[in-house]
C-alpha cells in the first residue's frame, strides 16, 4: 500500500501543477485594461453585454439574432449575464460562432407575472480573428410576456459596447 501512495501523490501533484499552468493566473492577478477601454481579464477577448428593457409586462420568452464581422472577431462564448439574469437559459447553435450570425432564444422557467423592467440577457465573449473593429448588432425577432397565454410585447435593447476592436 505504501508503494502505491508515493507514486499516486506524485501523480496528483503533477496534475495539479499542470492544471494551474493551463488555467493561468486568476482574473484578480491578471486584470488588463484593453486598448478600447474595455476592462477584461484577458486582453485577447472582449465582452459584450445585451440588456433588454420591457415596460409594463414580465418577459416570458425572447428570440434574438446577433451579427458581427467574423473576419475581425470570433464568438467564443455566449452565457446568461451574472447580474439580474433572465430566468431562462439561452439556447443557440454553436455553428454560428464562426459565421458571424447566431440566433438565440430562451423561455423563462418562472415568470415575474406582471410588471416590466430591465433584463440582463447575455454576455458575449469574442476573441480576435483578425485586426480591426466589428460592430455587434443584436436584433429582436420575438418577445413574449409571461402571462398564462403569452402575448407579443415590445422592448428596448442595449448592447454594451456596441463594437469590439482588435489591433
Amino acid at each position: 500500500m505504501k508503494r502505491l501512495a508515493a507514486p499516486l501523490l506524485c501523480f496528483l501533484g503533477a496534475c495539479g501543477a499542470r492544471m494551474a499552468s493551463e488555467t493561468g493566473p486568476s482574473p484578480k492577478e491578471d486584470r488588463t485594461f484593453g486598448v478600447t477601454g474595455q476592462d477584461t481579464a484577458d486582453i485577447r477577448t472582449r465582452e459584450v453585454h445585451v440588456h433588454l428593457e420591457v415596460p409594463g409586462a414580465g418577459l416570458g420568452a425572447y428570440q434574438l439574432v446577433v451579427r458581427w464581422d467574423p473576419t475581425v472577431a470570433r464568438l467564443v462564448s455566449l452565457e446568461p449575464c451574472r447580474t439580474h439574469p433572465f430566468d431562462g437559459s439561452p439556447e443557440f447553435d454553436r455553428g454560428g460562432f464562426f459565421t458571424g450570425e447566431v440566433r438565440v432564444f430562451s423561455t423563462a422557467v418562472r415568470g415575474r407575472l406582471g410588471g416590466g423592467g430591465r433584463y440582463d440577457l447575455l454576455t458575449l465573449r469574442f476573441e480576435r480573428a483578425g485586426p480591426g473593429r466589428a460592430r455587434v448588432d443584436v436584433a429582436v425577432e420575438a418577445l413574449y410576456d409571461d402571462a398564462p397565454s403569452p402575448r407579443k410585447v415590445s422592448g428596448s435593447l442595449t448592447v454594451d459596447p456596441a463594437e469590439v476592436r482588435f489591433d
